[in-house]
């Protein structure tokens, strides 16, 4: 027998007994459960040097999502309880960094399986850009740091050109 109708990751019991014609059996019973549905549809959106926001199609009768999250480096995932909401966004993350991400939803006895999504945080800007010498054919830049950049992209172009001329990729904070 088919029953529908039933709350998805929800614990039910049941019995069946089986009938003759004036006396019945005892009950026979058991436990189980329906299946916990997956969020589906996992979008990123506002992806800063520090934040990201993610969405999804909210999981029928989920009772709350699981967010975690972890440097792809890292072994060791953060976890964020969200209730009812199907967004949320991470905040105080490192510039210029892979992070896994991942979602489940928790039911009431069991859970889904997770929804992942990997993505890098913007590189934070390049500061204080400085001429350090020119001469008549050849100027020296530099500027400071950025955090969570691994080299940088240089260009040039006169003041009335609408036309960038690249001078290089460089490591260092000066070319």
């Amino acid at each position: 027998i088919r029953v529908g109708g039933m709350n998805s990751g929800t614990g039910y019991n049941w019995q069946i007994k089986a009938n003759c014609s004036s006396i019945g059996s005892s009950y026979e019973q058991t436990n189980l459960s329906t299946i916990c549905p997956d969020p589906s549809a996992l979008t990123s959106s506002n992806i800063g040097t520090t934040e990201a926001t993610f969405s999804w199609n909210s999981a029928r009768n989920g009772i709350y999502y699981w967010v975690q999250y972890k440097t792809s480096s890292s072994s060791t995932w953060s976890t964020a309880v969200i209730e009812f909401s199907n967004s949320y966004t991470l905040t105080g993350l490192n510039a210029g960094t892979s992070y896994d991400f991942r979602i489940q939803t928790k039911c009431m006895v069991n859970n889904s399986s997770y929804l992942s999504a990997t993505f890098t945080t913007l590189c934070n800007e390049a500061t204080q850009l400085i001429t350090k010498s020119t001469t008549s054919n050849s100027a020296v830049v530099s500027w400071n740091q950025s955090i969570g950049s691994t080299n940088y992209t240089v260009d040039y172009k006169t003041g009335s050109s609408s036309t960038w001329t690249s001078a290089g990729t460089t490591t260092d904070t000066s070319k």
